[in-house]
């Protein structure tokens, strides 16, 4: 059976506030067009060297080290040292939603330095950090809160509970339960989706949903950008698992069948 998705909220702008650690100084750092694309390569959730940021940035090594310090200095991004090489990272999963939520607010920071046709991957199917974004990540999110699977918490809070009926489904899928809420970060919660100007999964869910769809063969992540292939295994999977039309969200043909 196919799930129609459900119609989309507004988006309220007093529910999805910016982080206020990030507020003011987060804007200033996405002026620059260099400091944009370092931030977009490591929003794909991987650790990359200061000269592939370099390249992606489209600036010098040392321009590209001078960003990153700053970056660095202002807790934007941390640095992993394995042996003599330096790699970069997100801080942490508050700065990838900060980045996001600024992101819908002005897209053009995202699309800046992009073809047509990569932003338009990034559109259908995305990291965001460490979770799906895009397209499927909203109708993955929309499918959820269908199914009742989650259920807000009320209030103006973006936090979500996983309810006895999503449990289960959840655990069959493949997600510790027991291990989301164990750990120090949100369970669940609505990630504001600059593309898509509504909300995806976010959260420890939204992470661990991500890596069995990756372990399963169900997305692969792009070399170069944070786009996601959505692979045969995965088109033919996704309607029936989650009832999402994975053909109609990515304007892709039907996968021929062995």
């Amino acid at each position: 059976m196919r799930l129609v998705l459900v119609k989309q909220h507004r988006f309220d702008y007093h529910r999805n506030m910016i982080d206020k650690s990030f507020a003011h100084s987060l804007p200033a750092t996405l002026a620059v067009p260099s400091k944009t694309a370092m931030l977009s390569a490591l929003m794909s959730g991987l650790s990359l060297p200061a000269g592939e940021l370099a390249y992606r940035a489209a600036v010098s090594y040392p321009t590209a080290s001078f960003h990153l310090k700053q970056l660095l200095d202002d807790g934007y991004v941390r640095v992993r040292k394995m042996g003599r090489h330096r790699y970069y990272e997100l801080a942490n999963a508050q700065v990838a939603e900060a980045l996001e939520k600024l992101s819908l607010l002005t897209p053009a920071l995202c699309e800046r330095r992009t073809p047509k046709s990569q932003t338009e991957e990034l559109r259908r199917a995305r990291m965001c950090y460490d979770h799906v974004a895009g397209r499927l990540g909203v109708a993955l999110f929309q499918s959820f809160r269908a199914h009742g699977y989650l259920r807000a918490r009320g209030g103006n809070s973006e936090e979500l509970d996983i309810s006895e009926r999503g449990a289960a489904f959840f655990s069959r899928f493949g997600v510790d339960i027991d291990a989301l809420y164990a750990g120090r970060r949100k369970v669940a919660f609505e990630c504001t989706d600059w593309s898509e100007r509504t909300a995806h999964l976010g959260g420890a869910l939204g992470c661990s949903l991500g890596t069995v769809l990756e372990q399963r063969g169900w997305i692969q992540r792009h070399v170069t950008d944070r786009a996601l292939i959505v692979t045969p295994a995965g088109r033919r999977s996704m309607p029936k698992v989650f009832g999402i039309n994975v053909r109609l969200l990515l304007d892709q043909p039907a996968p021929e069948t062995a």
